[in-house]
């Protein structure tokens, strides 16, 4: 295909895309083109760019599944659109949705969304799917003014930021999910790893999913609580949720738990920062060291992206980045350490977006 001087609009996958599925030549995808079309079908297409689809104004029905697609901003041009299949890609942010108020179903199953905005102005809005994500909130619902909508959020996993406990106390896990503003999502079949003492709910036997409350007696280590949720609402705004979730318990650790010893010029550290492209850095996130004799011990990065391991004796350690689904590690995320001459120890992480 000749290159002309107007050939910037539109990404060259997401072109070769359109004209494969129109059974066109490139140069036959012009805005004009796009412009004359109804209905769309890219799924399957290994698209990651949209850009150059806002001139599909006049498209209704618009199917991109199974894709890796994260920026949608460009959708929000397709104001006609009444139908909208996204699912298995990689979006995040939905506001795009806000625009398409003649949209009357949108699949968006598979994707890493974690909240859903105000919907109130797609008032046509008759179906929507949400499985298969990660959606603890879903005050969205409250917006929605067509009551005979049907939201379908089935085999969510809802992963909570860590709670930090000291060593011997108790942690409750109340709901913290709500379907709207009446109507508290309870939990069933909990599930806990790592050593505590005793686990106590307020489940009511002849009811499944009825546990409101969740106690963790003497916790003395590492756990995670696992509880599977359920909630059916038949009419009005029907839907249908269900999924897990996952409560991370990080007992915090103090110097002594390093084995500190007073004579300083014994002991090492080891810190670092976890980078993101090279020039951002992420926060919150927990870094583990692990000793020759298997204790484990935790850091989390600060506002500024850093960790530090102080006061450790002379020893074998693994150094474990944790698992980042939304980054790539450009550097390792695993690292043997031999503490013997270096007293201090700097080991960067380095990341990239997916």
């Amino acid at each position: 295909m000749a290159k002309g001087k107007d050939d910037n609009w539109i990404n060259k996958h997401l072109r070769l895309s359109i004209a494969m599925s129109c059974n066109k030549s490139e140069e036959e995808i012009t805005k004009q083109f796009l412009g004359s079309l109804k209905e769309l079908n890219l799924s399957d297409k290994n698209i990651k760019h949209l850009d150059g689809l806002e001139f599909a104004k006049n498209l209704t029905n618009l199917l991109l599944n199974n894709n890796k697609i994260k920026d949608t901003s460009k959708l929000s041009y397709l104001r006609r659109l009444t139908n909208l299949e996204l699912s298995n890609n990689r979006i995040e942010d939905l506001s795009f949705l806000t625009k398409l108020t003649q949209l009357k179903s949108i699949n968006l199953d598979f994707n890493n969304l974690y909240t859903i905005p105000n919907l109130s102005d797609l008032k046509e809005l008759a179906v929507i799917n949400i499985s298969n994500n990660s959606i603890n909130d879903f005050s969205f619902v409250s917006t929605l003014t067509n009551n005979d909508v049907k939201i379908i959020a089935c085999d969510q996993i809802v992963l909570q930021k860590p709670v930090f406990v000291n060593y011997g106390e108790d942690h409750v896990l109340e709901p913290v999910m709500l379907w709207d503003e009446d109507n508290l999502i309870h939990y069933y079949n909990i599930q806990v790893t790592g050593d505590y003492e005793e686990l106590q709910t307020d489940e009511r036997p002849s009811i499944l999913y009825s546990i409101s409350k969740i106690i963790l007696r003497n916790i003395r280590s590492n756990c995670i609580i696992k509880a599977d949720f359920y909630h059916e609402v038949p009419f009005f705004k029907s839907g249908l949720l269900s999924g897990v979730l996952i409560q991370p318990l990080i007992v915090k650790i103090s110097n002594s738990s390093f084995n500190f010893d007073k004579d300083s010029s014994n002991l090492y550290s080891i810190c670092g920062k976890v980078v993101l492209n090279n020039t951002d850095i992420l926060s919150d996130k927990i870094i583990t060291l692990i000793d020759s004799n298997g204790n484990k011990y935790h850091s989390v990065t600060d506002k500024d992206g850093t960790y530090k391991f102080h006061s450790l004796k002379e020893d074998r350690y693994t150094l474990l980045f944790p698992f980042l689904s939304e980054y790539d590690y450009i550097t390792p995320s695993l690292y043997v350490i031999n503490l013997k001459d270096k007293k201090k120890i700097n080991i960067d992480a380095f990341v990239s977006s997916k």
